[in-house]
């Protein structure tokens, strides 16, 4: 913890002999000063509460403030917390749909898409989208197998009779 540490200063022409303050030329050396101790102090990690997301609708990040207190109390730099491991994280990802003008929901996961058998569905922020698979060509909503002769992306030889 603070406290004071004080010496006793006096001008003279030597250090034995005191004169009178008005004889010194030079400005009094300090009488006192505050110190600090720190070796009854421990130190903690310490953090607030995350604060609102960065977005409204979907994905952001939000942040919350991360100190280092001594047990008295006093804010010191996170560097005296090292030995206590990494700090806690300051920031991370969230998601919101408060400011949503639609609620969230998750088509694919709730199975109600329009999306082809042959065709994967990613959920958006605002809906879902579909996109046909490997070897199937189309809008995602419709899927057709795809001729890879006709398109020229098959791995068959030129005049292979398996085209």
């Amino acid at each position: 913890g603070a406290g004071t540490r004080r010496r006793a200063t006096q001008c003279g022409a030597t250090s034995t002999t005191p004169v009178s303050p008005d004889f010194c030329t030079s400005e009094a050396p300090v009488a006192s000063e505050v110190c600090e101790s720190v070796s009854g102090c421990s130190f903690e990690w310490k953090q607030e509460a995350w604060g609102a997301c960065s977005t409204t609708c979907g994905s952001g990040t939000h942040a919350r403030l991360v100190t280092c207190p001594r047990s008295d109390g006093v804010m010191v730099s996170v560097g005296q917390c090292a030995a206590l491991g990494q700090a806690p994280p300051s920031s991370e990802a969230c998601t919101s749909a408060a400011g949503c003008s639609d609620n969230i929901v998750n088509e694919c996961a709730a199975e109600s898409h329009t999306c082809a058998e042959n065709a994967e569905c990613t959920d958006e922020v605002n809906g879902y989208s579909c996109a046909c698979n490997s070897g199937f060509l189309g809008s995602g909503h419709l899927c057709v197998d795809a001729d890879e002769c006709v398109i020229g992306s098959h791995n068959c030889a030129t005049n292979s009779a398996a085209c």
